[in-house]
């Protein structure tokens, strides 16, 4: 504010207007009551009801992380040289290949 206090005419409700969202985004949120206090006693049982080891709880089911998994990459080998060859048929990359895709729309 003391940067506004050494400006003169026109510029002052300018600079007041300009710093005025910074000078509210500073200012501290209103106080907010704060909640009754729990007791001690009351305290004391909800964490003897939380760590009681007579809760009852769901047995774990067991799933192996391995079951999903695939069994393999490729079922048939590929000669290298016709693929290399058939990306070849693309020079410029992907816009040909969308280019192909366009005309080719129902046959593949």
């Amino acid at each position: 504010m003391m940067f506004c206090s050494r400006i003169r005419g026109w510029a002052a409700p300018l600079c007041g207007v300009l710093l005025a969202p910074c000078i509210a985004a500073q200012t501290p949120p209103p106080a907010r009551p704060d909640p009754a206090p729990a007791s001690p006693a009351s305290l004391r049982a909800d964490l003897r009801a939380l760590v009681d080891a007579a809760t009852p709880v769901p047995p774990v089911v067991y799933r192996s992380v391995f079951t999903d998994l695939p069994t393999g990459v490729e079922t048939t080998d590929t000669d290298w040289r016709k693929a290399n060859q058939a990306v070849g048929e693309f020079p410029r990359g992907h816009i040909d290949i969308l280019r192909w895709e366009s005309r080719h729309e129902g046959k593949h």
